[in-house]
């Protein structure tokens, strides 16, 4: 929850016209999802950290495309297919390991 108050007032501290600290701060981003894909969970919850990790993924390829379209020409370019295929699969993943970390507590 604190990680989540710093993120916050780091955004809402960014300058609007400053393009690279935007960029910076989407870099950041992806962090704690790099370090969450790399846990190895115990056997109990191979399945659940597996979800994790394709979710996880899934928000880092996502951040990255963000930054990409943070050049007005690439902007033109993407792919919001792409984009909403990714947010699919964000949502869905970490949804289905939640429900299996809670089916490995029990």
């Amino acid at each position: 929850a604190e990680s989540m108050t710093n993120v916050m007032t780091e955004a809402a501290s960014l300058d609007a016209s400053d393009l690279e600290g935007a960029k910076e701060f989407i870099e950041g981003l992806k962090d704690p999802f790099e370090e969450f894909a790399a846990i190895q969970a115990p056997e109990k919850y191979a399945d659940a950290q597996a979800k994790y990790k394709s979710g996880s993924e899934a928000m880092i390829k996502y951040l990255d495309m963000c930054v990409e379209m943070m050049d007005p020409e690439k902007a033109a370019e993407a792919d919001t297919d792409a984009l909403m295929e990714l947010l699919t699969t964000i949502q869905t993943d970490f949804t289905e390991a939640a429900s299996l970390m809670e089916a490995a507590g029990n």
